[in-house]
């Protein structure tokens, strides 16, 4: 075998076992991923987004801080948004009715 095929195999198989082990510890998921706005309470988020909020408008100058906290707060909206909607995109508008735009129909 070449040596270069067996550091790849050695490196690949220590890969899947971090990947494997970190998945087994059950930790508690990175602040601000995925798996952590999930596991929040709607309470919690909203706290944490205002923390985030206060956070935002007390920025001042600092440009690239802002932009990462008004980042944040859009993974935050979209986070209750989805809670909100019960994961539903069915928005319902414009409708068009035979007559014109958003006029009832007689069912």
């Amino acid at each position: 075998m070449d040596a270069k095929k067996v550091v790849v195999i050695g490196l690949g198989i220590i890969g899947t076992g971090l990947g494997i082990a970190k998945i087994v510890s059950g930790k508690a998921p990175a602040k601000f991923s995925a798996k952590w706005f999930e596991t929040l309470s709607d309470a919690d988020l909203n706290t944490e987004r205002e923390i985030v909020r206060k956070a935002y408008c007390s920025s001042g100058e600092d440009f690239n801080l802002a932009v990462r906290l008004q980042n944040l707060l859009g993974l935050f909206d979209k986070e209750l948004s989805k809670r909100a909607w019960g994961g539903r995109t069915d928005y319902g508008f414009p409708v068009h009715r035979e007559h014109g735009w958003h006029l009832p129909s007689k069912d």
